[in-house]
């Protein structure tokens, strides 16, 4: 089998689910993907979940890690969000096909997210005791936290920059890798190269007592309108979704990125790490 090197240019973590990301120079591994990666997600009254995809203004929703919990900006407004210290009430949410219990926040949170957004709502966080299982059909057995199905999105330099060189021949401005919302970046591997992705190996920290990092690679990630959303302010257009249907299809799905598992449970990933992917 052959493999190609790579090196990991960048980290992300989502920690309010379809909120603005935050890159990391450093992301801890725990068994639900990289510490405090989507265990926070906002729904509706019937407990089911709401993303960018229908709120296109949670784009707006700033998030900083702090010592006490979150920071949660929204232009002028900031609301302080506290790490969840012992079981408040108890919900069960539903992502997708998932329904599992989640701690519910107090109503004057609830309340904040509720009056900027325009929408009923309550923040849930999702503690270490819930079990959410990835889809059985391609990673039976493996957990994730709220994020849409797998606990690792890797993406691909070369791709997003294929992708810009095209949308600038159509007249379109270039896009960011936010579009795409990934936790790992890796340049080294040609355009589309992602998409023959088996295993990602990356070797472990000098002194992390750990074995060396293996990422199995499940299924390339499938697009909708919300790569179309301003990453910063939410505004909807028709790209780059429109580009990307004419060159990143994969059975008529169109794709970005591929979804991986890993049984690390726990470790260390550092920007500037180099590894190799075996292919097929």
């Amino acid at each position: 089998m052959d493999k190609v090197s790579v090196e990991l240019s960048a980290l992300w973590i989502y920690p309010l689910k379809s909120a603005r990301g935050i890159p990391l120079a450093a992301a801890e591994i725990t068994p639900f993907g990289f510490k405090n990666d989507r265990r926070w997600m906002l729904v509706d009254t019937a407990g089911h979940f709401l993303s960018q995809r229908e709120l296109p203004l949670m784009a707006q929703l700033e998030m900083e890690l702090t010592p006490h919990g979150l920071s949660c900006r929204y232009q002028a407004s900031l609301c302080h969000i506290p790490f969840l210290k012992q079981t408040p009430s108890v919900k069960t949410v539903r992502l997708w096909r998932s329904e599992v219990p989640a701690w519910v926040y107090p109503n004057t949170i609830n309340q904040w997210f509720s009056d900027h957004l325009k929408v009923t709502c309550q923040l849930v966080y999702m503690p270490d005791s819930t079990f959410r299982e990835t889809n059985p059909r391609y990673a039976p057995g493996q957990q994730v936290s709220f994020a849409d199905g797998y606990p690792y999105l890797l993406a691909n330099q070369s791709t997003l920059d294929t992708l810009n060189q095209h949308l600038n021949k159509g007249g379109h401005p270039p896009v960011t890798i936010e579009h795409f919302r990934p936790n790992m970046v890796f340049e080294g591997d040609t355009a589309y190269g992602e998409y023959h992705w088996k295993t990602l190996h990356l070797p472990a920290l000098p002194k992390a007592n750990t074995p060396p990092y293996r990422f199995e690679v499940v299924k390339p990630c499938e697009r909708c309108v919300m790569v179309n959303n301003n990453p910063s302010s939410g505004e909807r257009s028709q790209e780059p979704l429109r580009t990307l249907h004419k060159y990143n299809r994969f059975q008529d799905k169109v794709i970005f990125g591929q979804n991986a598992c890993s049984p690390n449970q726990t470790g260390r990933l550092i920007v500037g790490m180099k590894g190799y992917i075996y292919v097929h």
